[in-house]
């Protein structure tokens, strides 16, 4: 059978194609839909809406494997050709493969493996499974599938919930440094606690620590549900970085290097009021790491982008990025509302729930979110905004800005509001994975 990746070719419009991908015993299916208008294609994950009385029926395009119960985590684009990822919970009476350990160990019922498949071995097959904290064997916690990630050469997170520890105590993160030589390991909790003492002891807060009874975590629900996290390679190791969650205002990021863990604040403008929250965090190597943010109704913000930075005393923060000089298309979105003359647009905000809105390649930052315009209807117009990262700008504050916009919203005259037509929406019911490349032109590939 086939598979299929969807991939982006952007010299005008923003252009998807589905590429072949043959694979084996565990073959994955797709339900592809490949829009066309205005010379452009994409195959995005939704279907756009139909005129008044049509009937016609559209499908959402969903990758996945023919088997239900494994669930794809991401390609190795370095590893071996073809390498690919992914994981699956096998019930208690099926044997695992001595080769790849044992399934004897703590953990939740059943047992999570991660399995991997290549050009040259396509059938997908148990790779290996997990190690507890101290190297033995672990049977594993209920996956969040919204948290798995893969890096170019095999490294990887995965997070989820442990019910056979104490509440509070569930979530667990396993991450692989990449290589042969890797495998999916736990990692310490993040230390609670301490956080505003002098010196800081902990990463994350604990409750009541700096006034809120809830406590910080680096995934709500014991880990069952949000998480903002991302994997980028630094040498032989793996760097985990995730969203502190729990509470109204998201101010900091939790990072793991490998061998412990550290607290990162997010600088948000002077003056910001209300909440905050991380919807989004991607790089491609920690000195190219990105954060996208829900601004607060009050605040007026639309988008929200800030850069991994190092500071003068060696700490690093999250500082916020401007979309570009004032009188661009970038401000323009960097704005909740805006009321002029020739645009009548509200609502502008980065996509929430099960999507993946913040791509991130060596080359720039893709950016999706939703708005809404005359037209929309309640669904609003989605947009995707691509952000240059100038070159020999990566590891410090870019002087960047908004260089390409697609969307299906228009201006008060009737001419485009962005730079070319999306023709689609993004998709909502199981969200969707997005991957940024460089391949020449002027956008890249994604």
């Amino acid at each position: 059978m086939m598979a299929a990746i969807m991939r982006t070719r952007v010299p005008r419009s923003l252009a998807v194609r589905l590429l072949p991908l043959t694979v084996g015993v565990g073959a994955i299916v797709v339900l592809g839909l490949h829009l066309r208008g205005h010379g452009g294609a994409l195959a995005a994950g939704g279907a756009s809406a139909t005129a008044a009385g049509a009937s016609a029926v559209t499908p959402q395009p969903v990758l996945g494997t023919a088997d239900r119960g494994t669930v794809l985590m991401g390609a190795a684009t370095s590893g071996e050709p073809g390498e690919s990822w992914a994981y699956r919970v096998l019930p208690d009476d099926v044997d695992v493969p001595a080769s790849a350990s044992t399934a004897s160990g703590s953990g939740t019922s059943g047992q999570l493996v991660f399995e991997r498949a290549t050009d040259a071995t396509p059938d997908w097959s148990i790779y290996e499974t997990p190690l507890g904290e101290s190297g033995q064997p672990y049977r594993g916690m209920q996956p969040n599938r919204l948290s798995a990630r893969i890096t170019a050469r095999g490294g990887g997170v995965l997070v989820g919930e442990d019910s056979t520890r104490k509440p509070g105590e569930r979530v667990v993160v396993l991450v692989r440094n990449p290589g042969p030589s890797g495998r999916f390991q736990m990692v310490p909790e993040p230390p609670v606690g301490g956080v505003m003492a002098n010196p800081p002891t902990g990463v994350l807060m604990a409750a009541g620590e700096g006034g809120e009874a809830d406590p910080e975590v680096i995934a709500t629900d014991e880990g069952s549900r949000a998480v903002v996290d991302a994997a980028v390679e630094n040498g032989a190791r793996t760097e985990a970085f995730f969203g502190v969650l729990g509470r109204a205002r998201d101010e900091a990021v939790a990072r793991w290097n490998g061998e412990s863990w550290t607290r990162e604040p997010i600088q948000l403008p002077v003056g910001y009021a209300g909440a905050f929250t991380i919807v989004g965090i991607a790089g491609s190597s920690p000195q190219n790491m990105w954060l996208l943010g829900q601004a607060s109704p009050e605040s007026g913000l639309g988008i929200m982008l800030f850069k991994r930075v190092k500071g003068e005393s060696g700490q690093f923060d999250w500082t916020p990025v401007e979309l570009g000089p004032s009188g661009s298309q970038g401000r323009l979105f960097a704005a909740a509302q805006t009321h002029a003359s020739d645009v009548e647009i509200e609502d502008v905000a980065p996509l929430g729930g099960e999507a993946q809105p913040l791509t991130v390649s060596k080359q720039g930052v893709w950016i999706d979110g939703n708005l809404h315009a005359a037209g929309g209807g309640s669904d609003g117009y989605d947009f995707t905004l691509y952000y240059d990262i100038p070159a020999g700008e990566v590891s410090e504050i870019p002087h960047g800005e908004v260089t390409g916009s697609w969307c299906d919203a228009d201006k008060t005259d009737g001419s485009k509001l962005c730079d070319y037509r999306l023709n689609a929406r993004f998709g909502r019911l199981a969200g969707y994975r997005s991957f940024a490349f460089e391949n020449g032109s002027q956008y890249g590939g994604r």
